[in-house]
Parts: C-alpha cells; sequence; structure tokens
C-alpha cells in the first residue's frame, strides 16, 4: 500500500467505514473511551497480546485516576466555597456583638459622666498611671542609648 493510500484511507476514514455509530467513533477519536482488549490468558502467551492488556490496564488505570482527580477537584472548590462562607458569616456575628454590646473604657464611662466628649485615649496613653503598682517587670525602665 502506499502512502498516498494510506493518508486517503485515514482522510477518509469515519464511524460509518468502521461500522459503529457516529458517536461512538466520536468518543473513541476523543480519547474519552478505549475499546476492552481481551485479557491475556494462559494460552497467549504472545507477548504482543501481552503488551496490548498492559496498555489496556494502563488506561483504565488513567481513567479511574483521571476521575478521581476531577472529585477532588470539585470537593477542594467546595471546602472552599464553605470556607469563605464560614469566614464571611463569622465576621457578620462579631460585627452584631461589637454594634450589640459596644465597648466601654473608664475614660469613656468618666467622661460621658461629667460631659465632656469621649476621648480615644487608653489607659497607656494617660501620663497619670502610677508605676509603683505596676509588678516589677512591668515597670517602666530608663535606658540611656
Amino acid at each position: 500500500m502506499c502512502l498516498c493510500c494510506a493518508v486517503a484511507f485515514i482522510e477518509k476514514l469515519d464511524g460509518q467505514s468502521l461500522n459503529m455509530s457516529s458517536e461512538e467513533f466520536e468518543l473513541y477519536m476523543s480519547g474519552q473511551t478505549s475499546p476492552h482488549w481481551p485479557q491475556p490468558t494462559a494460552a497467549s502467551s504472545s507477548s504482543g497480546t501481552a503488551a496490548l492488556a498492559q496498555v489496556h490496564n494502563s488506561l483504565d488505570l488513567l481513567t479511574g485516576l483521571g476521575e478521581r482527580q476531577e472529585q477532588v477537584i470539585e470537593k477542594a472548590r467546595q471546602l472552599e466555597s464553605d470556607l469563605i462562607d464560614w469566614t464571611d458569616e463569622v465576621e457578620q456575628k462579631v460585627q452584631s456583638a461589637l454594634e450589640s454590646f459596644p465597648i466601654e473604657t473608664e475614660n469613656t464611662t468618666a467622661n460621658a459622666a461629667s460631659g465632656t466628649a469621649s476621648s480615644s485615649l487608653s489607659a497607656i496613653d494617660s501620663e497619670n498611671i502610677e508605676n509603683e503598682q505596676l509588678p516589677p517587670p512591668l515597670q517602666p525602665q530608663m535606658f540611656a542609648g
């Protein structure tokens, strides 16, 4: 058979010429399915048949692995979505709790009681801290740099 005849045969190859439906032909050509080759028996010790069976087994394994990979990817996407939803829910609950129970400090309470505007200074910003009441590791020390 000459090369031009082989090319012409391949160009005209379709499901009908192989006695199969066009859908089945497309599945085979796209690699979505493969023919089921007979498993080697003790009587068939031909290396060609054994190699062909090994190729078929490898294809089956790869197909199974591909399906499992798709499942893992889908579950990972679902987990990511669930984690984002959970994070948003926690943020909403924290925000709701902060709005329901505002934080009050001594300065805010004292200023509100005296009628002055509340300041955002914390106790650490104040100069009136009595250092003698702090335990030794927390007492401020002066360092000459």
